[in-house]
């Protein structure tokens, strides 16, 4: 589905009729839980008005809840009136569901690790390989609740940065599953990693940190 970090978005739906210039519409909305077990919201645009055929329509939904799926659907409505004065309301088929997500959190901190094994945690780990000589590691989502099983994590992209560089190009990933990463280090004695993740609705996590030592890069073998 889709993703917002916004409570109350703005819905939108585009109104039609085989009568054409003829017609006057408005777009009917409702708002339903994404299980189907209740309706969130239900509104028509204009409230008290009516618009020309193939006109786009807007509507504010109300605060809805955060961290829930919903799905949003919308029809036409037309008014009528005959020949002689009466009047109603015609109504076109729904469309189809347009699935979405509130999410307002942000994910906690990846945990970085390396995955081939060459440079190791600075706090417990010699200096090794050297200058230039790139590594392998491993950004992992961590999950908000340890005990709980299953993927927790909403995570989608990562992007890391190394000593005072540039950030990365977001490397992305499966919803909640780990991304990698080859990376060079470029100064002698530690290095540090920050590696950050990123939700569908765009949240940034906090700073997941990784340092390690590194020796100076090798002698050349001879001059010539």
């Amino acid at each position: 589905p889709q993703v917002t970090g916004d409570t109350t978005p703005t819905v939108f739906g585009t109104v039609q009729s085989v009568d054409g210039s003829q017609a006057q519409l408005r777009a009917a909305f409702e708002i339903w839980k994404a299980d189907g077990t209740s309706r969130a919201w239900a509104a028509n645009s204009p409230a008290s008005a009516w618009v020309a055929d193939n006109a786009v329509r807007d509507a504010p939904s109300p605060a809805l809840t955060p961290q829930t799926d919903y799905r949003l659907r919308v029809k036409t409505q037309a008014y009528y009136m005959t020949d002689r004065g009466a009047t109603g309301v015609l109504d076109s088929g729904w469309s189809s569901w347009c699935y979405f997500r509130i999410d307002t959190d942000s994910p906690p901190p990846p945990v970085v690790s390396s995955s081939d094994g060459r440079y190791q945690p600075a706090e417990t780990n010699q200096a090794a390989d050297g200058v230039g000589v790139t590594g392998a590691f491993l950004f992992t989502p961590a999950d908000t609740d340890p005990v709980a099983a299953g993927i927790q994590s909403d995570v989608v992209s990562y992007k890391w940065r190394l000593n005072s560089g540039t950030v990365s190009a977001p490397v992305t990933v499966t919803k909640g599953t780990a991304g990698k990463a080859n990376i060079t280090p470029n100064q002698v004695g530690e290095n540090t990693i920050q590696v950050w993740g990123y939700d569908a609705a765009g949240h940034s996590s906090l700073t997941g940190y990784y340092s390690f030592l590194v020796n100076p890069g090798a002698k050349p073998s001879g001059v010539w």
